[in-house]
């Protein structure tokens, strides 16, 4: 699965980012994510585990923080 939030960063400005490990410089592989009627293509990075998903999450909804060891990537919605 893929993990995905929404924020207001500091400049006042929302935006919508992918949540990842930090990446090799290679990520020719790309993995297909199904859901819905939709493919998402994304780098191996950025795929989770459910255990690891409700970890990251979990952190998100007490502090909206993600952990030390995550990056992320804003994603482009227009």
């Amino acid at each position: 699965m893929v993990i995905e939030l929404k924020r207001k960063d500091i400049d006042g400005e929302t935006r919508q980012y992918a949540v990842g490990r930090p990446a090799p410089a290679d990520q020719s592989d790309m993995v297909e994510v199904h859901y819905a009627d939709s493919t998402l293509t994304v780098p191996p990075s950025e795929v989770f585990t459910a255990d690891e998903a409700t970890d990251i999450y979990y952190q998100y909804f007490q502090n909206q923080t993600i952990p030390e060891d995550l990056t992320l990537r804003e994603l482009d919605l227009s």
